[in-house]
């Protein structure tokens, strides 16, 4: 989907091509063939995917927000990864799990997000700040 915003407020959105979004897929969605009805194909297991699908579109997400760019720019998801090496292992560590090419070797949800990386990021960014105002400064002012 992409986001298109004039001067004048107007938002409008179009969807992306397909042929974009593939490098944003898990291999386990970019197998499944198109389907014209929702249950089209619901009988064939091997086509189903979970929620680590979720997964893998958070370690495209991360990658693209450090790099710049998706992690895999051609339509063959599961050639090696490369990561600059003035990236954090931390953030290394925590895409490279979410982008495990066997869905089954994903972390899930819960478990990614007590991945180190995160909790580091989570407690310096709430440790480093203090409120500018106190809650008895802001009382004072209104009963004024």
């Amino acid at each position: 989907m992409c986001v298109d915003q004039r001067a004048d407020f107007y938002v409008r959105v179009r969807a992306l091509p397909y042929l974009l979004a593939v490098e944003y897929m898990a291999p386990e969605v970019e197998r499944c063939p198109l389907k014209m009805l929702p249950e089209e194909n619901k009988d064939q297991q091997a086509l189903a995917y979970t929620t680590a699908v979720d997964i893998w579109a958070t370690g495209v997400l991360a990658y693209e927000l450090l790099l710049g760019f998706p992690p895999f720019l051609d339509e063959q998801s599961g050639v090696a990864l490369s990561f600059p090496s003035s990236m954090s292992p931390g953030a290394r560590d925590f895409i490279s799990l979410a982008l495990a090419e066997r869905p089954e070797d994903r972390p899930t949800a819960p478990h990614l997000s007590r991945h180190p990386w995160i909790t580091i990021l989570s407690r310096s960014a709430v440790g480093s700040t203090s409120p500018a105002v106190s809650t008895r400064q802001v009382n004072s002012t209104a009963e004024e």
